[in-house]
Order: C-alpha cells, then sequence, then structure tokens
C-alpha cells in the first residue's frame, strides 16, 4: 500500500504455466499440444490473482501487460478460466475377476479471483510477442475480446522497434487507459533484444525503456503509480552483468526508479491526434531511428574489417623492412603473427568480431584487446580458411606468401 512500484528479478519465468499446468487444448484453442517453456508457475497471475483477492478494498481492477517475445499463453488461459472449472477424474477397480469404472468429481482447476459475477469485468491481459514463422509456443494470433479483456498483438518474425512500438502506441496502451486499472502488472521479457540468442525480433534497451515510460503513465493517472513488474525471457548472458540482457534488466529497472509521479505523457493519445497525422509522423520517426542504428552497425563493422586489414598490412611491412637475421630468429612468430590478408580473411574476421560483440555485449572489441588481439582474431580468421597440411609446411607456406 506504500510502495509504488517493484520489479521481481524471479526465474525460471511463468507465463506459459496455464490454470492447471502446461497449457493444452482444454485451455487455450490454438494450442492442441500442450506447452510449458521452462514455466513452473505462474508469477504474475498468482500476483494478480492475491492483489484483487486480498487487497480487494483498494485494489478492484487489474491489469496484466505481456511484452516478452513469446506468447503469454498461459496467463491468456488464466484469464479465460476465471470461474469455477471442476473436470470428472476415472479409475477402474478390479475385484474377483471383474472390473468397473468409476467416475468421480476431479480436484477443481480453476477458481474465481475474488468474485464469479466481477471477476471477467475486472481483469485485462495484453500481450505483443512473435507470432509465426517458428515462434514458441505457436499461440496468439490478433485478437481484441472483452469479458474478460484480452488483447493479442502478433509481430512477424524480424521485427524492427518501430513495429514494437506501433504495435503497443495504437492497440495497447489506448485500451489500457480506457479500463483505468487500480493496479499494473507487467511480464517483462527481453527475449526480443536483437542480441538475443532465440528472439528473431531487432529491439533495442531504448524500447524497453520507452515501453517501462509508457506504462508507468497510464500508472501514474489510473493508480497512483502501482505497478509491478515480474521478470520472463531473456536468455543472452554472456559476460553476465554487461550481457545484452542485463543491459535491458538494468535500463527497465531505472527507469521504474527514476520515473517521476507526476510523469503522465503517452504516445498514444498525442498519435490519435490531426486525424491520424501525428500517428504517422511518430511511426516515421521510429523507423528513421531504426534505420539508423542498422547503419551505425554496418559502418562499425566496415570499420572493424578496415583496422584488422591495417594492423596486418603494418605487420607485413615490418617483416619486410627486417634483416635477414631478424627474420631467421623470429621465423616462427612473424609466420603466426602476419599472414598474407586476402577478402575471405577481412569478412571470416569480421564475422568472429560479431561473435566477439555478443560474447562481451557491446559493439566494441573485446574489453583491453590491442592490436596484436585484433591481428589474432585475423589471423585464427585466416588458418580457417587456409587448405589443411602439416605445421612445417604451412609455416613454410605463409613465409612465401609474406
Amino acid at each position: 500500500e506504500q510502495m509504488r512500484n517493484a520489479f521481481c528479478a524471479v526465474r525460471p519465468p511463468g507465463h506459459h504455466l496455464g490454470p492447471a499446468g502446461a497449457c493444452n487444448g482444454k485451455d487455450l484453442e490454438d494450442d492442441p499440444e500442450g506447452s510449458q517453456g521452462f514455466c513452473l508457475l505462474n508469477n504474475v497471475a498468482v500476483g494478480a490473482a492475491y492483489a484483487r483477492c486480498v487487497y480487494r478494498h483498494i485494489i478492484r481492477k487489474v491489469a496484466i501487460v505481456d511484452f516478452d517475445v513469446h506468447h503469454g499463453n498461459g496467463t491468456e488461459a488464466i484469464v479465460r478460466h476465471l470461474g469455477w472449472r471442476q473436470e470428472e477424474g476415472t479409475s477402474f477397480i478390479k475385484m474377483g475377476g471383474f472390473s468397473a469404472k468409476v467416475i468421480f468429481p476431479a480436484p477443481v482447476t480453476c477458481k474465481p479471483w475474488l468474485e464469479p459475477e466481477s471477476d471477467a469485468e475486472s481483469v485485462f491481459f495484453a500481450s505483443i510477442h512473435g507470432y509465426g514463422g517458428g515462434f514458441y509456443p505457436g499461440t496468439g494470433a490478433d485478437c481484441n475480446q472483452a469479458l474478460p479483456k484480452i488483447i493479442n498483438v502478433a509481430l512477424r518474425p524480424d521485427s524492427s522497434s518501430a513495429d514494437f512500438r506501433n504495435g503497443l502506441r495504437s492497440r495497447i496502451l489506448p485500451e489500457l487507459l480506457a479500463f483505468a486499472p487500480d493496479m499494473i502488472f507487467v511480464s517483462a521479457g527481453f527475449d526480443g533484444h536483437e542480441d538475443d540468442l532465440i528472439g528473431q525480433c531487432r529491439c533495442a534497451e531504448e524500447d524497453y525503456i520507452w515501453v517501462t515510460r509508457q506504462l508507468m503513465a497510464v500508472a501514474n493517472r489510473c493508480c497512483q503509480g502501482r505497478l509491478v513488474s515480474v521478470l520472463e525471457g531473456g536468455y543472452n548472458t554472456r559476460a553476465e552483468t554487461l550481457s545484452p540482457f542485463a543491459r535491458c534488466v538494468a535500463e527497465h529497472v531505472r527507469t521504474l526508479m527514476h520515473t517521476s509521479p507526476n510523469y503522465t505523457y503517452l504516445e498514444a493519445e498525442t498519435a490519435q491526434q490531426s486525424e491520424g497525422l501525428r500517428a504517422a509522423t511518430l511511426s516515421e520517426v521510429d523507423q528513421r531511428w531504426v534505420e539508423g542504428r542498422a547503419e551505425a552497425r554496418m559502418g562499425r563493422k566496415r570499420r572493424r574489417i578496415e583496422q584488422n586489414c591495417m594492423v596486418a598490412t603494418t605487420r607485413t611491412e615490418d617483416v619486410v623492412a627486417a634483416t635477414p637475421q631478424e627474420v631467421a630468429a623470429g621465423m616462427e612468430e612473424v609466420a603466426v603473427s602476419a599472414p598474407c590478408v586476402t577478402a575471405e580473411a577481412a569478412v571470416a574476421a569480421s564475422d568472429k568480431a560479431d561473435q566477439m560483440r555478443l560474447v562481451f555485449g557491446s559493439d566494441g572489441e573485446e574489453p583491453g584487446a590491442s592490436e596484436a588481439g585484433v591481428a589474432g582474431n585475423l589471423t585464427e580468421a585466416t588458418k580457417s580458411t587456409a587448405s589443411p597440411m602439416d605445421g612445417k609446411d604451412q609455416a613454410s607456406s605463409e613465409m612465401v606468401d609474406v
């Protein structure tokens, strides 16, 4: 009752868990095979139900917004079955050569959160996620339905920041504001980041800062800033605190901490003005930002290739200018550190630099890498493209090339 917002750093995630465990055809029509993901408990649904039941004197309406790149099918299944649901169990009994089938009431799998009559009107669920093209779990086609309010915004594979922001701005945030919740729960997944290992989308840290601010603006307007964010997906943890996942979480938490209670600006409202002209302008700005970011990434990649070639060329000139005695004394070292530079080697070195960027969580080189380290990457790439030969012949061949 006293805190404005909170972030729950929980693992494993939970938004694929349905009313009675893994989702199946009884929970969602488009999930006949069933799915569970990496989930054990649906943390955000448990929290929302608890808040509505225990803090009923303050919280009558709860909203759940899921921006994980995978559809929160379990959360949707729970919201769809807010009333009582009890199925029949069966058992076979064998006695004296006879068998009998016994049918009995199974344990209740769905219960009301507070009141069966009002739950459907008091719970809101919205999810923006990837759909089609191999996205797990394969559910969550576009929809917008009432009682209970469920909104799915499906993004195509390789969607950009502009697609992500436009889906939230035009289809989720206006509905959330109109719902006027007393508390907002967020399934915060960061696997839509462009450097995530399984995300298949091209979001960046700035997009998660933006969506956090927009959700905080709704919370400040409707429910005195009451917002609880629960961690879901995000799988590129290489380089630990420097990884894309860690950076996204840090920016998300920092935004929760430092967004003013007076911040109420919503791009969704601005986009609806001037007969859609403002919305078109915002989409154009988003697209230009995406293109500028992609161009900057390509520029950094070209500079890395040029730097690798320059370092290798400088080392080759040093070897040519050396005396015969110096060459003979450092034959093995020179052969390894100054190979002939080819176009294939430059491309391979660039690819290796991209891998290093994923490992160390930045667009730069490995922290502390020197020119020797850069040349070493180029050397490995050149070796991988060379034809197989024994060590002596390979060293001789490389010396001839020099």
